[in-house]
């Protein structure tokens, strides 16, 4: 199997190390302008540039000439704090709630700790120790205080719903983003960081995965699906069989181990069991099946425990393989259709093929992605079996 891409956010998986890269990618800002700077570090700084001019645009206000950033993170209970000063010497507070999958408790809704900021910077005991630790030179008007919920993974809550309970409560415009939003704000300067890179290609991972309704009805509407394509629960990865199972799944009704026999292909060709969808295992757990694929995926060696018995009625499976991602969460990929080659008694084992869509009802074809029309897989089969019979 192909091995996975090393990726520093596959392991700065916690709120603080996203806290740590949004700061990261707005400092850029501050290094605008410098003659040592290669080219892709001012490629960085004009990022920085788009992310400040969004979140202004987002609040409905009018983008100032910016002159320097200052950030703190932690302070009060914010997880970023930017003091934005302008050319005009005006003075700007962004203050940022940074989420990844947690939703806000009532005390953030309340007002995402604007009145609490306000409140330090104008406190009479620290008020001018709490404006040195934020760098803020003056006073600052609440108009000038612009609250942002930046929420990058799945949002539990509905987000138009989400962004009118804060208005409403903090009777002013918050900005809200969201993992699309991030992907979009930073797309065009992957190749020029490998931070950047990296964030990018976690959270669209991450976010391709969390949408796996959408992409259960993709496949169903055009009857095909793409060899690596993954899902985070078993029951996702049979519902892109529905026209063949006649049943749709859920958590509380699925198989909780091995596959399930596509019932109304079956019957077309006349054999129970005759053709599975399945998931296995990809890594090791005492007492389940050992499966080992070699050349790429296109070979699958199936080893059950002793105490499991082979069923020898199956001979074609849609297979999806169950491993654990660097943060030990299950994942379903898909690896393909194939076809049972061999039965070996003495080991208790079977190996399976890889075989190939059909193209022009005559030729097999080497594809990435597989059809799950009915017609098309029992031509595949048809096609497989003369072939085999052939040798």
């Amino acid at each position: 199997m192909k091995k996975e891409k090393n990726n520093l956010f596959k392991y700065a998986t916690k709120e603080l190390s996203q806290d740590a890269f949004i700061c990261w990618c707005i400092n850029w800002f501050n290094f605008r302008k410098i003659k040592d700077n290669t080219e892709n570090e001012n490629k960085l700084c004009e990022m920085a540039e788009k992310i400040l001019t969004k979140i202004f645009e987002y609040a409905n206000k009018k983008v100032p000439l910016i002159k320097s950033i200052n950030i703190t993170r932690q302070y009060q209970n914010i997880d970023i704090t930017l003091i934005v000063k302008t050319i005009e010497k005006e003075e700007y507070a962004i203050i940022i709630e940074d989420k990844k999958t947690s939703i806000l408790s009532d005390k953030q809704k309340e007002n995402l700790y604007v009145n609490k900021f306000i409140d330090s910077i104008n406190d009479s005991k620290y008020g001018i120790e709490n404006k040195e630790r934020v760098g803020l030179q003056g006073n600052i008007s609440e108009e000038n205080v612009i609250p942002v919920y930046w929420k990058t993974s799945k949002w539990e809550e509905d987000r138009e719903k989400m962004q009118t309970e804060l208005e409403k409560n903090l009777n002013k415009k918050v900005v809200c983003i969201d993992g699309i939003d991030t992907l979009n704000l930073i797309k065009d300067y992957v190749k020029f960081s490998e931070i950047i890179r990296d964030f990018y290609n976690c959270l669209k991972e991450e976010l391709d995965i969390n949408n796996v309704t959408n992409q259960v009805e993709e496949i169903i509407k055009n009857k095909q699906i793409k060899i690596g394509t993954k899902f985070t629960t078993n029951y996702y990865c049979y519902n892109c069989f529905y026209e063949l199972l006649e049943k749709e799944y859920n958590a509380k009704s699925h198989p909780m181990k091995g596959g399930l026999d596509l019932i109304r292909l079956n019957e077309k060709i006349g054999k129970k069991d005759f053709v599975h969808v399945d998931t296995v295992n990809l890594f090791n757990v005492d007492g389940s099946w050992k499966n080992e694929f070699f050349e790429n995926g296109k070979v699958w060696l199936e080893i059950p425990f002793e105490s499991k018995k082979l069923k020898t009625e199956i001979k074609y499976a849609f297979v999806f393989g169950k491993k654990r991602d660097a943060f030990r969460r299950k994942q379903y990929v898909f690896m393909g259709f194939y076809r049972l080659m061999e039965i070996d008694e003495n080991n208790n084992s079977r190996m399976w093929m890889r075989v190939n869509n059909l193209i022009n009802d005559e030729e097999l074809e080497e594809s990435e992605t597989i059809d799950i029309d009915m017609k098309k897989i029992l031509n595949t089969i048809k096609k497989c079996e003369e072939i085999h019979n052939k040798d």
